[in-house]
């Protein structure tokens, strides 16, 4: 069966399809996917154990260019950044990923008090609808 479409106004159609390749832009993938890394982010910060609430502060969302593709998929880490105090032997603090790792996970002497898979199993579908929300208002906003 075959469909005929007719354009009456080309101008129109041309310019709607040219802001639509805006709003899906890289810089509107990478708005979405942040946000919806900020969520997961938020709610790692709430199940960080915290002891001197070091730990805590080095909760943060970073881009991954590595696995990211342009214009394609935005890749967000929620990861821990930056280190412990140097100890009082001069010996430099452990990094603040690693031990997230080792709670989180355990080690053969610690047993494991894992926060960030409660995390991201509580908040993944608001993470989902927190990014399909930022994406959607910039289609909105564009055509």
């Amino acid at each position: 069966m075959a469909v005929k479409l007719e354009v009456q106004n080309p101008g129109a159609l041309e310019a709607a399809i040219s802001r639509l390749s805006s709003a899906m832009s890289e810089s509107t993938l990478r708005k979405g996917a942040a946000a919806g890394a900020s969520v997961l982010k938020n709610e790692v910060y709430l199940r960080t154990p915290v002891d001197t609430g070091e730990l805590r502060e080095g909760v943060t969302v970073t881009y991954s260019p590595e696995d990211s593709v342009t214009g394609k998929i935005a890749t967000y880490l929620v990861t821990f950044i930056g280190d412990y105090p140097d100890k009082p032997n001069g010996k430099p603090g452990m990094r603040k990923r690693d031990v997230a790792g080792w709670l989180e996970n355990g080690t053969s002497k610690m047993a494991a008090r894992p926060f960030v898979r409660p995390a991201y199993e509580a908040k993944r579908q608001q993470a989902v609808t927190t990014t399909q929300a930022v994406i959607s208002a910039a289609l909105e906003g564009k055509t």
